[in-house]
């Protein structure tokens, strides 16, 4: 398990579509979640399954409720 904290700015995207899943399912909109990766977290690899990509799972603050994200980390142009 990592403690980090991203100093970058972040680029997010995701699906429409299962945005607007989510909201009605958690109440939770992909939006606010860009406030989690601005203060410190912690991040563990999840390496439940084959994903053919690494993908993290973190624990942090979203809207002053602590959350958990699952993401991929992208970086174009390496």
């Amino acid at each position: 398990m990592y403690n980090c904290k991203y100093e970058s700015p972040i680029r997010f995207e995701w699906d429409e579509d299962k945005n607007q899943l989510n909201i009605r399912k958690h109440g939770i909109d992909f939006n606010d979640v860009a406030e989690m990766f601005r203060h410190p977290m912690l991040a563990l690899k999840d390496e439940r399954f084959d994903y053919e990509e690494t993908r993290w799972i973190s624990m942090g603050w979203i809207n002053a409720w602590v959350s958990v994200v699952a993401y991929t980390e992208r970086h174009k142009g390496m």
